[in-house]
């Protein structure tokens, strides 16, 4: 597949990945203003902590992922930001399987609890973003590494 193809399907992964992250950010500071009950149990991999610390903590980190993929002009930065970004998320989420903790991700704050997801529902989807993050950003970054190292510049003389 050419890059001026794909280019536009990074710009929709890249617009896709930052709503994704923005909904979670308004769902996270709903859920601070609603009290939820999760928020003052201890989160499930940093114990040392209540959820409502982490949720605080994901809302700046998220807030900062989302400055920077806004304010990098490159296509290839949005991609790292968001791979990096993704990354993380999916090592809280080993974390967590790794610990045993069956304390549910406040991950989208409680919006999952509105919708009357089970548990186990809304720690699918959000591995399933995880994931997509993940994967997709490294994916088009591979892509954009094969790209450049095939290109060959035309050497014919005008």
């Amino acid at each position: 597949m050419r890059r001026d193809r794909i280019i536009p399907i990074q710009r929709l992964f890249v617009h896709i990945s930052v709503a994704i992250v923005a909904i979670a950010i308004v769902a996270k500071i709903y859920a601070l203003i609603g009290n939820g009950k999760y928020l003052n149990i201890e989160d499930g991999l940093f114990s040392i902590f209540t959820n409502r610390q982490v949720v605080l903590f994901a809302i700046a980190v998220e807030g900062v992922a989302v400055a920077a993929i806004y304010s990098a002009r490159q296509l290839t930065t949005k991609l790292i930001v968001i791979a990096v970004f993704g990354g993380s998320f999916s090592a809280y989420h080993l974390g967590l399987m790794f610990v045993g903790s069956n304390a549910p991700c406040s991950c989208l704050g409680n919006i999952l609890d509105w919708l009357h997801f089970s548990t186990h529902v809304s720690a699918s989807i959000t591995k399933a973003i995880a994931f997509f993050m993940t994967a997709g950003a490294n994916l088009f970054l591979c892509f954009e590494w094969f790209c450049a190292q095939n290109y060959k510049p035309s050497t014919a003389q005008n």
